[in-house]
């Protein structure tokens, strides 16, 4: 299954507990699998994971923040992609529903 969307930003953080050298998630392929392998640096190229959690949290242009969570317990890549100084994110699942929870400001702080 998969489902994506064009984001307001390419400034998306989160996408599970990573070992890498920056908290900024850059064009790619993050893989959401547990497996405890802790100290392995991910770059974007689809290594698992060493704890769960399909969130990302986002500023936007506007300088509004909007937060993602996708409840699926199955596993998952979350591939971010820039094309056209446009900004995607695509959820491709294994199997479950999506079941999605969005948290949006009213104000930039």
């Amino acid at each position: 299954m998969q489902i994506g969307t064009e984001v307001d930003t390419p400034y998306i953080y989160g996408l599970g507990e990573r070992f890498q050298s920056h908290f900024r998630k850059v064009d790619g392929t993050w893989t959401i699998f547990n497996r405890d392998r802790g100290q392995v640096i991910d770059n974007g190229q689809g290594k698992q994971t060493y704890g769960y959690y399909p969130v990302y949290f986002a500023r936007e242009r506007s300088q509004h923040f909007h937060f993602n969570y996708l409840r699926n317990s199955n596993a998952m890549d979350v591939v971010i992609s820039t094309e056209n100084n446009k900004t995607y994110v695509e959820y491709r699942v294994i199997g479950g529903v999506f079941d999605f929870r969005f948290l949006l400001s009213e104000t930039s702080p």
